[in-house]
């Protein structure tokens, strides 16, 4: 593990604009050449639903709106939001370098530190069996892989063994935000590892 110092911005009271703007800016589109470890991803939550995908900026708008909170991450920063109400969110930003992030958003702490955790310590199994078949998609429809496990009834999707099959783990990896007295606050998501299961 290596150390490092860590910095955290709040918007208690964010406007929707302004927090598709930030997801907009901060996590550009991704070139052909740029290499999966460096693709931003999301997870998205509401009562009944999880959603764990590759981030594109023409989605901000939906992710913003239709999910009660949300996150965004890639090596090098994560937004967090949760909706307060119409058109209103409480926004966290983490990162390991100082941002200018606008008005609205204020420090939160003077110095964290900041512990990088390994992808061999972090590990989510990932329910169902993986299949690929045509789904209608953001860009429309597509050949896209899903998970089917019968004991949730809806298509599940990772960010993950998009030519794999059979069943898989996903690592994860990121940083952990601790005060000076070394109290864990916060864990960073930073990148993401497909890894196929032992058989």
């Amino acid at each position: 593990m290596s150390e490092r110092e860590g910095y955290v911005w709040r918007a208690p009271a964010l406007g929707k604009t302004k927090l598709i703007a930030l997801l907009q800016d901060r996590f550009p589109a991704p070139g052909p050449a740029t290499p999966d470890s460096e693709k931003a991803r999301y997870i998205t939550e509401r009562a009944n639903e999880i959603n764990f995908w590759y981030f594109q900026p023409n989605l901000a708008g939906d992710l913003v709106v239709n999910w009660d909170s949300g996150r965004v991450f890639s090596p090098g920063l994560e937004v967090r939001w949760r909706k307060l109400g119409a058109e209103v969110y409480d926004v966290l930003v983490l990162a390991e370098e100082k941002l200018s992030l606008g008005e609205g958003f204020q420090p939160v702490g003077e110095k964290w530190q900041v512990t990088q955790t390994s992808l061999k310590q972090t590990g989510l199994y990932l329910w169902g069996d993986h299949r690929l078949g045509w789904e209608e998609v953001w860009r429309g429809p597509d050949l896209r892989p899903y998970w089917t496990e019968v004991r949730i009834p809806q298509k599940l999707h990772y960010p993950a063994a998009e030519n794999g099959a059979g069943r898989s783990m996903v690592r994860v990896g990121g940083y952990i935000y601790s005060t000076g007295d070394g109290v864990a606050q916060f864990a960073r998501l930073a990148e993401v590892e497909d890894v196929a299961a032992k058989k």
